[in-house]
């Protein structure tokens, strides 16, 4: 739901006029507004995720993305954790996906062109492990589960590492290590980057329990 010019509400409706639950991530710029469903299954036992486009001035649904494993593959498919995490940056969308061809070696962030009035991708970008630690996590929290997109630049994560981007080749431009040991795992929760600074939020689990913390790193 997002609120028009007279400030009312608006509801997000999909292509077929029905309204859209589950959702899991929203974005919104000038122009568009993005929303994604991931883990979601169908009747015949494909599993994956949508992610819809709507203009964001009047909530007119513009276009979806659907990445959903064949029937029958079940959960670990490259498709079924599509959608961990979605942002926009102009007119280019950014989807992140927690699984890569297995659930062992990374995740993946998809960038898509919306200036045509269609969701065209451009290339896959994989998100690699961080192999710093002989235990690297594999679940959510692992590998491109969060994710920012601002002047061409994605932020993600991969292991205990964050990752910077660049969204027109898929070039990692840096990256900081967000983490103690293996067993003190400092896990992300949200990213915000604006001009350069990235605010990151983690969870630290350890032996103690867990607690919250943010950090802000400065950079070109």
């Amino acid at each position: 739901m997002i609120t028009g010019a007279n400030g009312a509400p608006i509801e997000l409706k999909d292509g077929n006029n029905n309204s859209i639950s589950g959702v899991t991530s929203i974005d919104i710029s000038n122009d568009y507004v993005v929303a994604v469903k991931r883990f979601q299954a169908t009747s015949e036992g494909a599993i994956g995720g949508t992610a819809y486009i709507f203009n964001a001035n009047t909530g007119a649904f513009i276009d979806e993305i659907n990445d959903y494993s064949p029937p029958g593959t079940g959960y670990g498919s490259l498709e079924w954790s599509f959608g961990t995490d979605i942002a926009i940056d102009g007119n280019k969308v950014a989807v992140g996906g927690t699984y890569n061809e297995s659930s062992t070696n990374g995740g993946y962030v998809r960038v898509y062109d919306l200036s045509s009035g269609q969701a065209i991708e451009e290339r896959k970008i994989d998100v690699k492990l961080d192999s710093t630690y002989s235990t690297p996590n594999f679940n959510d929290n692992g590998h491109a589960s969060k994710l920012d997109f601002d002047n061409g630049k994605i932020v993600t994560n991969a292991g205990f590492k964050t990752l910077v981007l660049d969204a027109s080749n898929g070039a990692t431009l840096g990256s900081f290590s967000h983490a103690n040991t293996s067993n003190d795992r400092d896990h992300v929760y949200d990213y915000q980057m604006k001009n350069g600074r990235i605010a990151v939020q983690t969870t630290n689990w350890s032996t103690l329990g867990k607690s919250f913390k943010c950090s802000i790193v400065t950079g070109k």
